[in-house]
């Protein structure tokens, strides 16, 4: 071990208990240093509606994400990864309270 790095195997009967523990030892214990989507939104100076259709969702329910009222299914987190470069992380998208 370096010091950066846990390797932890466990042995789950179920494979969505699996995941579902997977998700929350990286939630619990991971600091992301991502830009939330606020962010890149401004700096990349876009609107609402040209973030919501890059994204596959509808203005109304991006308001709803940025209030912290929804959250993105793990798809399209990884696809609003990909489409911000890497920028806004999934991690970020999927745990906001917990990323940073």
């Amino acid at each position: 071990m370096n010091g950066c790095c846990v390797n932890l195997s466990l042995y789950v009967a179920n494979p969505v208990v699996q995941v579902n523990l997977h998700i929350d030892i990286l939630s619990k214990y991971v600091k992301i240093w991502a830009m939330n989507i606020n962010d890149w939104q401004e700096k990349q100076q876009i609107s609402d509606a040209e973030l919501a259709k890059k994204m596959g969702i509808s203005t109304s329910y991006l308001s709803r994400i940025k209030r912290g009222l929804r959250r993105l299914s793990p798809e399209k987190a990884e696809h609003t990864e990909a489409i911000t470069g890497g920028a806004v992380s999934a991690m970020e998208l999927l745990f906001p309270n917990k990323a940073n």
